[in-house]
């Protein structure tokens, strides 16, 4: 059968802006940022307005590489994320875009686009959230070659299609000291 999921919109200049957001329920599912209509161009940079830095690591991609990932993709989904609590989910993603230190870092590339304010962003109440997440980002993958632009690995669990349940390459170095290494994890576009 069939799973119709029914989403929820506002654009996110609105909702940066929202004194409340009780409106979005504190229940698990996924959200989704989108472009407002066919033919958007974001304004893609090395700039961002959520926090450059955390720890002393750069949150930023390279404006070149998201250029690459988006004229790729099916230049419409932008993001696709998943939560226990949509609500808080969706309050942290904003308060990370307005420059704000949160725990949430993921799809922090949408906050490198200079007109995101125009963005849509989507949700949809849904109890199985990973497993929906996984096979969304699995089937986007398999018609685009790659993941939405703001989306980095696949997953928490095993993806539908054959996708690999996460997509990294492990590298090692030597740090000072000779008998330990230190893993790095870089995420394929």
């Amino acid at each position: 059968g069939e799973y119709i999921m029914e989403f929820h919109k506002a654009q996110i200049g609105q909702l940066m802006h929202a004194q409340d957001l009780r409106h979005i329920p504190a229940a698990p599912g996924i959200y989704l940022v989108g472009v407002p209509f066919d033919g958007f161009e974001p304004n893609i940079s090395d700039a961002t307005t959520g926090p450059r830095f955390v720890k002393g690591r750069s949150m930023l991609y390279p404006a070149s590489k998201l250029k690459e990932k988006f004229n790729l993709s099916d230049k419409r989904c932008l993001y696709i994320g998943e939560s226990d609590n949509l609500q808080h989910r969706i309050t942290l993603f904003l308060q990370y875009g307005r420059g704000e230190d949160v725990p949430h870092r993921g799809g922090r590339a949408i906050w490198q686009i200079a007109n995101s304010d125009e963005l849509i962003l989507a949700w949809c109440p849904c109890p199985n959230h990973e497993n929906v997440k996984s096979a969304l980002l699995a089937s986007y993958r398999q018609s685009f070659g790659v993941l939405p632009m703001a989306n980095q690995k696949s997953g928490k669990f095993i993806a539908y299609n054959g996708a690999p349940q996460y997509e990294r390459d492990i590298l090692q170095e030597p740090n000072n000291n000779d008998t330990q290494t230190t893993t790095h994890r870089r995420w394929r576009w």
